[in-house]
């Protein structure tokens, strides 16, 4: 869910930050799922949107940038 949000409505979203956000959302839920690991009241589903959504935004910040010339293909129109 939030790599697909990223791509669709965040310019500096990169292929990084997708990769991590999918990887980083799915292991809660496995983790929480194998392991007795406290939850605190959420639901798994709720940690891994959370972690993903972090994770996510660390990576595309943390990478190049796309360039300019494909944002405004992907953004602007054509």
């Amino acid at each position: 869910l939030v790599p697909v949000l990223m791509g669709l409505y965040w310019r500096r979203a990169t292929a990084a930050g997708a990769f991590a956000a999918m990887f980083f959302g799915a292991s809660p839920g496995l983790f929480m799922h194998l392991y007795p690991i406290p939850r605190m009241g959420f639901d798994p589903f709720l940690w891994g949107l959370a972690t993903s959504a972090l994770a996510g935004v660390a990576f595309s910040l943390g990478s190049k940038p796309p360039p300019e010339s494909e944002l405004v293909r992907l953004f602007d129109g054509c």
